[in-house]
């Protein structure tokens, strides 16, 4: 009988609900709902290849064997995990668009990609990133991550920015706020130039070109509230090795940049090891996706206007979320789960216990439906309840996915109600739809401890 409510009610809401266009305001007027809650990833367009780049760029130094393996019998690199793709050229169209189509799949609103420099490498693999994501109308927008100032000089700082601005700000596939265009500046940077210097640079800027600059406060500059858009960290693993308590840790930087009018954003990490690259380095492990979780959880629950992620593609540093041999597309899949209950507001103790309830029950439906096809009986139905229960929970509709795995649990591999088996197909379609509605217009859920 649920099910055939379910379906009622996606029907239903299909015919009756509409689409209302939103008033936009002016970016200073709006409140943080209005800004939109994003998931964005940090973006390294820094790798290079003999094949396309005529040598190679921070995957290997000189060696140009590209037979070369390491300890483990996997292509030799200076990264602690190895990309599926191998290693790739940030400047091959098939490569970048093979990341903007997995960042969309995982929810990913945005890459902040690294910049270095007029005419640098990575200044063209920008270019080369843009014209592909424009062309492929990519729902995964790219902004800039400026990462130096030449010569600690503020002028260059402003011509950098306004270059930037002028080359790539109107393009279709720049992030904007409310039709501005959105730049991040690493604390590197910040530190480089003082506060006065970068109160300077900001109104020179924008005297000439709008646009929202989010600062990195983990810096030995601490930038001037009043001179910025909105204020992000790049990196937590310092504040994990020490031992910090991150739920709290959020809250507090929460309050102190919350700021009317300026976004601000927390950062996640799945883990972090530089050990490769650096000596001795620093590691903190990803304890089976267990970290990625933890701090989804806390960040999310601080209520943040945007969450970023280090990083899709920092393999130096081992932080990538991008598909590896070592972990597959975990971090993505996780990332897309998280993000749709992130996006509606929801992330709460009792979803964090729900979401650990499917986990368990999907292990076990599995082993269940193992068990049964190894004594050769037939387990096509408990098979067919298992896809459903996936392509529901894929959306978050929790009551939904329990039936259906509570059904093969116990052993149950009747249809409740023999009449909807019309509707079966109509169910991974109208999921979605279903489930963001019951999301938008339930109350919110009480925490619980």
């Amino acid at each position: 009988m649920r099910i055939v409510q379910f379906l009622l009610r996606a029907i239903v809401g299909l015919t009756l609900t509409g689409v209302l266009p939103l008033t936009a305001n002016s970016f200073a007027e709006q409140t943080h709902a209005e800004m939109g809650r994003k998931v964005l990833a940090f973006y390294y367009t820094w790798y290079g290849n003999p094949q396309i780049s005529g040598r190679w760029f921070h995957w290997r130094n000189d060696e140009s064997d590209f037979s070369l393996l390491d300890e483990k019998g996997l292509p030799f690199a200076r990264s602690t995990n190895h990309p599926t793709i191998g290693l790739y050229d940030s400047n091959d169209p098939l490569v970048i668009a093979g990341h903007l189509k997995l960042a969309q799949k995982a929810r990913i609103d945005a890459l902040i990609a690294t910049w270095w420099g007029q005419g640098d490498f990575t200044d063209t693999a920008l270019k080369a990133v843009l014209d592909v994501a424009d062309k492929m109308q990519s729902g995964t927008k790219v902004t800039v991550y400026y990462e130096t100032v030449p010569d600690k000089n503020p002028r260059k700082a402003t011509d950098d920015l306004l270059y930037i601005l002028r080359n790539y700000g109107a393009k279709q596939s720049f992030l904007k706020v409310d039709g501005v265009p959105v730049v991040f500046l690493y604390g590197r940077a910040i530190g480089q130039l003082s506060a006065r210097q970068w109160g300077e640079v900001a109104a020179a800027v924008k005297r000439e070109i709008p646009v929202l600059l989010i600062a990195d406060t983990d810096s030995r500059t601490k930038p001037n509230k009043a001179d910025f858009d909105g204020f992000h960290f790049y990196n937590p693993v310092g504040r994990i090795k020490r031992g910090v308590n991150m739920n709290p840790f959020y809250e507090e930087y929460t309050q102190q940049y919350r700021v009317p009018g300026k976004i601000l954003s927390l950062t996640i990490i799945p883990g972090y090891d530089d050990t490769h690259v650096r000596k001795p380095g620093t590691a903190v492990p990803r304890d089976n996706a267990t970290l990625y979780k933890q701090l989804w959880f806390s960040a999310a629950s601080a209520k943040p206007d945007w969450i970023l992620i280090t990083s899709w593609n920092e393999w130096h540093e081992g932080s990538e979320i991008e598909p590896s041999l070592e972990f597959g597309d975990l971090y993505l899949n996780l990332t897309s789960k998280y993000y749709l209950i992130f996006e509606e507001g929801r992330l709460t103790p009792r979803w964090e216990e729900r979401i650990s309830e499917i986990e368990g029950l999907l292990d076990e439906a599995l082993a269940i439906i193992g068990e049964a096809e190894e004594k050769g009986l037939d387990a096509r139905m408990m098979r067919r309840d298992l896809s459903i229960a996936q392509n529901v929970w894929s959306n978050f509709d929790y009551e939904t996915a329990k039936l259906y795995l509570l059904r093969i649990k116990d052993g149950s591999g009747e249809v409740p109600e023999g009449s909807v088996l019309w509707a079966l197909p109509l169910i991974p379609i109208l999921a979605r739809s279903t489930a963001r509605r019951r999301l938008r217009r339930s109350s919110p859920l009480p925490s619980v401890p």
